[in-house]
């Protein structure tokens, strides 16, 4: 769809967006002195358009533009948060990102439990907010406890004056044994390649509570688009 910026400057306006990360040139042409680009990302679009004073459609028809979505977001969440690459996001436009990599349908959406939208809420926020260049803490690990050498009778020592054998050595109680981590399951090589598939598209990993059907549906319907 194009869109006009009704903020013009000397050479057109860069507009970076995020999920994934896209900058459109919004600048004239040899013959449309407003200056326009082409966005194609749905999510894209609805945050441009919900800036009513900066951005506009550009002879669009009625049925191309976005459908109004009505989608419960959160009570709890800030309305607004800095995310990687110093912009910030509305907490609309983070519901509807959210929901867009959910794969849900808006009735199975508005239909989740509190705790479980926040979470899709809170993993696109923790996508929008990681810095790659930051390094991963290394965590050390535990050295092994060794036990203790066993006491010798023979190392029991004899009082001189007494001829009496010296009381024993207090017994060191041996360490516990550290407890046996169970395996963790690997999941399936189908699941990597829809997890590899779903970043190539939208530029991060899904959401964990995403099944593999919802994120083949995903990976479909932006193909479809």
């Amino acid at each position: 769809m194009k869109i006009e910026s009704l903020i013009k400057r000397d050479g057109g306006s860069f507009i970076d967006l995020p999920a994934p990360e896209t900058q459109y040139h919004f600048k004239p042409s040899d013959t449309d002195p407003r200056h326009i680009a082409e966005v194609e990302l749905q999510h894209h679009i609805a945050m441009l358009l919900r800036i009513p004073h900066g951005f506009a459609a550009v002879d669009a028809e009625d049925d191309e533009l976005p459908p109004p979505v009505e989608l419960k977001g959160s009570p709890i969440h800030s309305a607004s948060y800095p995310i990687h690459g110093g912009d910030d996001i509305e907490l609309a436009d983070l519901v509807q990102m959210a929901f867009e990599q959910s794969a849900l349908r808006v009735e199975e959406w508005n239909d989740l439990e509190d705790e479980q939208r926040y979470e899709y809420i809170d993993n696109t926020l923790a996508d929008l907010q990681y810095d790659p260049t930051k390094p991963v803490e290394e965590t050390k690990p535990v050295e092994e406890l060794k036990p203790a050498d066993p006491v010798d009778a023979a190392d029991v020592q004899v009082d001189e004056v007494s001829d009496q054998p010296a009381p024993p050595a207090e017994p060191v109680a041996e360490p516990a044994p550290a407890p046996v981590q169970e395996e963790q399951p690997t999941e399936p090589q189908s699941r990597d390649a829809l997890n590899d598939a779903y970043k190539a598209k939208f530029g991060r990993k899904p959401s964990s509570l995403m099944t593999d059907a919802n994120i083949l549906k995903a990976i479909s319907e932006d193909d479809d688009e």
